[in-house]
């Protein structure tokens, strides 16, 4: 599964290939309870089209 080897924010479970996006997600995700679309842009969900509004 693709989802093996990704970092992954916490809070709102996005996964990025590399840490300082998912810490950076993270950071935002703590601070304002939301999403930061510049930062969600860059996951996996998005990249592969599986990034849904909920």
């Amino acid at each position: 599964m693709f989802m093996a080897a990704m970092h992954s924010c916490s809070i709102c479970g996005l996964h990025y290939r590399n840490a300082s996006d998912a810490g950076e997600c993270h950071a935002w995700c703590s601070t304002h309870s939301s999403c930061n679309l510049a930062v969600a842009r860059r996951s996996e969900e998005a990249r592969r089209g599986r990034l849904r509004p909920s």
